[in-house]
């Protein structure tokens, strides 16, 4: 995955188990989001395939890497809103806009990581 993420190439990683609604919308969204942003490389792998004794418990769990690094991560729906707000389409544009502030769509290049404070520049 990492050596996926280039200096032009973000790599959106869904960390997932089947069976799992959460995970399941997930997955919608990312396929929702492949059409739409084709720059952009999406996948998922089974949890315990990808991180050995990864607990169940923080599931979803999303990757973003970006030149080998990883910019920024999700783990569980609660990082992004609380669960009554998330519907389908709301739960999609919160996590559209979690991808596009790290720099992961086009026309925007992040400096730093997120949790080092936002620093983006048009691109």
């Amino acid at each position: 995955v990492t050596d996926s993420a280039d200096e032009h190439t973000f790599v959106v990683v869904h960390l997932f188990r089947d069976g799992r609604e959460d995970c399941a919308l997930v997955d919608l969204w990312m396929r929702e989001l492949t059409a739409e942003q084709p720059q952009v490389k999406f996948t998922r792998i089974f949890f315990s395939n990808a991180i050995p004794n990864y607990p169940e418990a923080n599931l979803p769990t999303v990757l973003v890497y970006h030149k080998h690094d990883i910019v920024w991560s999700m783990v569980t729906m609660d990082a992004l809103a609380p669960p009554q707000l998330l519907t389908r389409e709301n739960g999609r544009k919160l996590f559209s806009s979690a991808l596009t502030r790290v720099g992961a769509f086009k026309g925007r290049v992040l400096e730093t990581r997120p949790d080092e404070g936002e620093q983006e520049q048009g691109g």
